[in-house]
């Protein structure tokens, strides 16, 4: 946990914890390493509210794996993975359903984007969630989960990332959904 900004640049980095797994207050950044993290609250997390410059988590290399009970990535404002490799395991998964414990894959109180990484999510939440808006630009996400596969309270631009949703409830759910370039294969029920 840090009060300001946690970056990760290299190495391993494996993190067992009772609550939330890794957190930076103003911002966390994973760049490169390896980051394994296991947890009975959130996995990654920033969640400073002070302003529009914080409380984002980016991803732009490396590896990083996320077992959690709670949400696997949240974020107040923006989630941002413009690369690496990104696999979450949230709320026991998609056989388990949604609870009353937010239980999201990828949770950003703003933005969420994803342009260049390879996301796999299992969620018995929402497998990605945007209280704005979000945007998947390239890259391959692989989401199957209790709920929505994609959500954004706002507007959802799919415009070249290639999307397969395995298991949802209801697979894309948004105020204004725009699908322009890439690939995407939805199964719900």
């Amino acid at each position: 946990t840090s009060t300001d900004d946690l970056y990760v640049l290299s190495g391993t980095l494996d993190v067992d914890a009772a609550d939330d797994g890794l957190r930076g207050k103003d911002s966390l950044t994973v760049a490169g390493g390896t980051v394994s993290v296991s947890t009975g609250g959130d996995g990654l997390k920033s969640d400073q509210d002070a302003g529009p410059t914080q409380g984002y988590v980016h991803i732009s290399g490396g590896t990083v794996s996320v077992t959690s009970a709670g949400d696997g990535i949240d974020a107040h404002t923006d989630v941002v993975l413009t690369g690496g490799s990104v696999g979450v395991t949230s709320g026991g998964g998609a056989s388990a359903g949604k609870t009353e414990t937010s239980a999201k894959g990828l949770k950003a109180g703003t933005f969420l984007v994803v342009d260049g990484a390879n996301v796999e999510v299992d969620s018995g939440d929402d497998a990605l969630h945007s209280k704005g808006a979000l945007r998947l630009s390239s890259g391959t996400l692989t989401l199957a989960t209790g709920d929505d596969g994609i959500h954004a309270e706002v507007a959802a631009v799919l415009d070249g990332a290639d999307v397969t949703v395995t298991q949802s409830e209801e697979g894309l759910e948004a105020g204004l959904v725009t699908i322009s370039n890439g690939s995407v294969d939805i199964t719900a029920s």
